[in-house]
């Protein structure tokens, strides 16, 4: 089984985001308390606060969502996109995936990933009030 070690961990001043080094890229969390402001990715959510990861990389880039998207690699641009956790972008990728490629793209995505990818879809399937 593949292993996680944690090299080092760093609290803002604010202790609303926090970094961790490990031996799979930094990831940075950011507390997300629901009004709007919060700096993750794909927050909102009213009610408690949570912690919104991102995976940070050097292959985890904007460009490099929009050149795997570009060259057909839906599975990789969707991954690529939840560990960035722009919602504009997974919203981009999301759209370009195909209905039958769909079991494909979700088979792909490791369990790091999967909260984040069930939050976007909470955001997207979710109805619009007052409509």
């Amino acid at each position: 089984s593949r292993e996680l070690h944690v090299w080092d961990v760093h609290f803002s001043p604010d202790s609303q985001q926090f970094a961790a080094a490990t031996t799979h890229g930094v990831f940075v969390y950011a507390a997300d308390t629901g009004v709007g402001g919060a700096s993750s990715g794909m927050g909102g959510h009213s009610g408690s606060s949570q912690f919104v990861p991102q995976m940070l990389t050097k292959n985890v880039s904007a460009p490099a969502i929009l050149k795997a998207l570009k060259a057909g690699d839906l599975s990789r641009a969707m991954i690529l996109a939840l560990a960035l956790n722009d919602y504009g972008l997974v919203r981009k990728v999301y759209e370009s995936i195909p209905v039958r490629s769909i079991p494909i793209v979700v088979a792909s995505i490791g369990a790091p990933l999967l909260p984040a990818l069930l939050w976007f879809l909470g955001l997207e399937l979710r109805p619009s009030s007052g409509t």
